[in-house]
């Protein structure tokens, strides 16, 4: 029996949880992915797709939003050069911290250590992208 891999990715910022949670849900944080197309409907079971050109599609639902707080997603994975992963599980997680806050990213259900380590680099990429564009936006 193959066990599933977790992630987690932790990141401090110098601005609000509400600042952060704006991000994600004007789309700022999927383009961060380097996605050449970003479709998203962000709410309670809408989906989202990532596409990108001639390597492959990220794509799922939101399960739970709460404002300012924390994002469930199921997110599932076609191309890139692997077998496709389905029914992962990414938890994005706000914390406030007396001069700022943090952001949580806890991916479950990954099938392989490749993958887990993409999604691991991806992830960093991610979080970091992300405080660079609330340096740009102060």
């Amino acid at each position: 029996m193959q066990k599933d891999l977790k992630i987690f990715i932790s990141e401090e910022y110098s601005t609000s949880k509400r600042n952060i949670f704006n991000l994600i849900s004007n789309g700022t944080f999927f383009h961060l992915t380097g996605a050449d197309q970003v479709i998203f409907d962000f709410k309670k079971k809408g989906s989202f797709r990532l596409q990108f050109k001639e390597r492959g599609t990220i794509y799922g639902t939101f399960e739970e939003i709460i404002p300012d707080q924390r994002i469930a997603l199921n997110w599932n994975v076609n191309g890139f050069g692997r077998d496709e992963e389905v029914n992962t599980k990414v938890i994005i997680a706000l914390h406030k911290l007396d001069d700022g806050s943090v952001i949580e990213i806890n991916h479950s259900g990954i099938r392989n250590k490749v993958s887990a380590n993409a999604k691991q680099r991806a992830w960093t990429e991610i979080v970091r992208g992300l405080k660079k564009e609330i340096v740009m936006a102060v």
